[in-house]
């Protein structure tokens, strides 16, 4: 074949076939069972001659001429084109409809074709203009006729001439039917053209980005070489199936997660592990640690702030390298991923490209890690999910945390079939207990002369806050003393926040909000704490004393808080927590479950069961019309509605973000943005201090860079467990 066809510029059909073929060549060797879950033997067959047609139609003189720097735009879709050559290949119309639709899909969803190409008197006019090259195609087609024999080592013979393509247009208005709920898809139907279209998506993705095969999971046991394993470590490591999993911070679970999910590998070691965090700051600190003893090349980490981290990681001169990397980690290449449980569920509200996520998780292993962080929406939208992945895509999954509260393992249990837990010995246990608990009864103000005692001890002292404003109110009685001391909480902008915790280490004095229970790498002498929920108390608690070699810490609990507490916790939990930990001296790690329990034996509240149910039948209703082919724009808006904050810039440095934003320096100027409650937004929005301004929320309440964004309202309550 001529190399005078090009499908870029700078490269050639041939060329950029054969890379998406040497792509598709290590998805079959890893996805080796999706003829089973498409319900179809001649899977890979079929899509073979996809990849291999998938951009035939590129040979159009007028596509051809676009691709001359000063070429005009073609106004077609090449894919469409592609499809005419579909009709040399000999199956019968079933099998053709999928390769039709793989093919003419892979850029665009079926609806955007339909508002703008399905007209077949354009169609046939443009598939003149395949004419000239004819010929060219056809004789490549040989070739791909000998490459498809030696890779499946049947003989094929094309058909002798091109029919018209009817079945084309017939294709496309059948399945615009379905889409209409006309008739619904089989289920089998429906999962082979989730990875039909995923697979060669995805193919023709890595091709173009150089690359031409995708990797194995990194065996753990051959990278973590540790003297003695942990009881748990060692039944991960042979145990399959999926599991539950509780044990203390230190004691090696991210380890017996990596093993399990080495355990459960297929032969060959091609199977996807993917990691769920709640937090961001949790997967940066993941990434970084499994990116050092892994690789970069293996381990991939998704968030919605994932390009910012990578650019203060690697600086402005990397902008090239960031975009990569982040583009790299959204595609079909890296077998390690840590992400948020909402870029799991994302695939499920039909948003665009979800076909190629969904093809990504056939038969993963997918661990949940601090499972009981979740309120009961994003727990029930997370369990409907995995179920779904179960049922359909053999998916093994692993859910673990140090602690779950009974009834929230009986109900991941239910929900999953999760027959097999596993836990430390009692004895194992108690070998983490570092703190002495003493409850006082009084506030946070009347704790001063204590916390100044600690200090001129030279102790490091954390003190804990349940709302931004108690903390800032706090903070500011430490005003004139003479230690080091920095205020945290969720109300800074990111550039403040960063540079605060970056001192953390050698401060003596911290007071801080809810933030600091998650994924800071903080050691502190005591803590003082406002009353909350025992898990929350219990995070809390591990930011002192946190690798056990201080002998045991003392811990105050607080049993007054302020009376916007009641807008975050509840206070039938916060009562229970210091009831039980009244009791307590020193904290036994053995019975923190029984401790758990004796907050959490009621389970859900009324209004929590009401909540999680409800958010179940409508997941569920939403992955029953979930369809391939189509992206659904409405689900996008509503799976970005599930998150609770807006970003905003403080009225005082939007002179600054908007000069950074004209030189082009965005990652910059995103660090002058400031979280901000859905609930905030709306009073600050009704009291007039939040406003838009080309496109940006500008907030004008007072913002200082030493207490943060000052705000009188009280935060929303939390439907969570904590």
């Amino acid at each position: 074949m001529s190399q005078n066809i090009f499908a870029k510029p700078d490269e050639s059909l041939k060329e950029h076939t054969e890379k998406v073929l040497k792509v598709f060549k290590s998805f079959r060797k890893i996805y080796q069972n999706a003829p089973a879950y498409a319900g179809d033997p001649l899977f890979f067959q079929k899509l073979f001659w996809a990849v291999f047609l998938h951009d035939f139609g590129k040979g159009a003189t007028g596509f051809q001429e676009q691709l001359n720097p000063k070429g005009k735009r073609w106004g077609y879709r090449h894919e469409l084109l592609s499809t005419y050559f579909v009709n040399l290949l000999p199956y019968n119309d079933n099998d053709l409809e999928d390769i039709h639709l793989w093919i003419v899909t892979h850029h665009k969803d079926l609806r955007e074709l339909q508002e703008k190409y399905f007209d077949e008197e354009t169609y046939n006019d443009r598939l003149k203009e395949i004419k000239p090259v004819e010929k060219e195609l056809i004789t490549f087609l040989e070739e791909g006729k000998r490459k498809f024999q030696e890779m499946f080592g049947d003989e094929f013979n094309l058909k002798d001439n091109l029919a018209d393509n009817e079945l084309l247009f017939k294709t496309l208005k059948k399945m615009i039917k379905n889409v209409r709920m006309e008739k619904k898809l089989e289920a089998k139907e429906k999962i082979r053209g989730i990875l039909g279209r995923g697979f060669l998506m995805a193919a023709d993705h890595l091709a173009s980005a150089g690359k031409d095969y995708i990797e194995n999971f990194p065996a753990p046991s051959r990278v973590y070489k540790f003297h003695n394993l942990y009881s748990t470590q060692k039944f991960c490591r042979e145990f399959k199936g999926s599991l539950m999993l509780t044990a203390p911070t230190g004691s090696g679970k991210t380890e017996a997660a990596l093993f399990w999910g080495e355990a459960n590998q297929k032969p060959g070691e091609g199977d996807r592990v993917f990691y769920i965090l709640p937090y961001t700051a949790s997967i940066n600190a993941m990434y970084d640690r499994l990116k050092e003893k892994f690789g970069e090349e293996k381990v991939g980490f998704l968030h919605g702030k994932a390009q910012y981290y990578l650019y203060k990681k690697l600086g402005e001169d990397d902008l090239t390298r960031i975009r990569d990397l982040k583009d790299l980690n959204r595609k079909i290449l890296k077998p390690l991923k840590i992400m948020t449980p909402f870029q799991l569920i994302k695939a499920f509200f039909g948003v665009k490209g979800f076909e190629m996520n969904l093809a990504e998780l056939l038969e993963a292993k997918v661990i949940v890690d601090e499972i009981h962080a979740y309120d009961p929406r994003t727990t029930a939208l997370l369990l409907t999910s995995l179920k779904f992945l179960q049922d359909h895509f053999n998916v093994r999954t692993l859910v673990m945390s140090a602690t779950i509260p009974t009834f929230l393992k009986n109900l991941i249990q239910e929900k999953l079939a999760i027959s097999q837990e596993v836990t430390l010995t009692s004895d194992e246990l108690n070998r983490f207990t570092r703190h002495r608990v003493e409850v006082l009864p009084y506030d946070i103000f009347n704790s001063m002369q204590k916390i100044k005692e600690y200090l001129n001890k030279g102790k490091k002292v954390l003190v804990i806050l349940n709302t931004v404003k108690r903390a800032q109110e706090v903070y500011q009685l430490f005003a004139d003393m003479p230690f080091r001391k920095k205020l945290l909480h969720g109300r800074f902008m990111q550039r403040h926040r960063e540079a605060i915790e970056r001192e953390l280490s050698d401060l003596d004095l911290l007071v801080a909000t809810q933030v600091v229970e998650v994924s800071l790498d903080i050691d502190y002498d005591v803590l003082f704490t406002e009353p909350a929920p025992l898990d929350a108390l219990l995070q809390r608690f591990g930011r002192v004393n946190r690798k056990g070699q201080k002998g045991i810490s003392k811990v105050y609990v607080l049993s007054t808080g302020s009376s916007e507490d009641q807008y975050i916790y509840y206070p039938d939990l916060v009562n229970k927590s210091i009831e039980v930990l009244k009791e307590v001296d020193i904290l036994y790690e053995a019975k923190i479950q029984e401790m758990i329990d004796k907050v959490y034996g009621q389970g859900f509240t009324k209004k929590q069961e009401e909540l999680f149910k409800e958010v179940e039948k409508s997941m569920k209703s939403l992955l029953d019309s979930l369809y391939p082919y189509v992206v659904f724009e409405e689900n996008e808006d509503r799976f970005y509605k599930l998150f609770n904050s807006v970003e905003a810039v403080p009225e005082r440095y939007l002179g600054e973000y908007q000069e950074l934003v004209e030189q082009d320096k965005y990652f910059e100027a995103m660090g002058y943005l400031v979280n901000i409650s859905l609930n905030q937004f709306f009073k600050l929005q009704k009291q007039g201090h939040i406003y838009r301004k080309d496109n940006l929320l500008v907030v004008g309440s007072r913002y200082d860079d030493e207490l943060g964004l000052i705000l009188d309202e009280p935060e929303s309550i939390l439907e969570g467990f904590i």
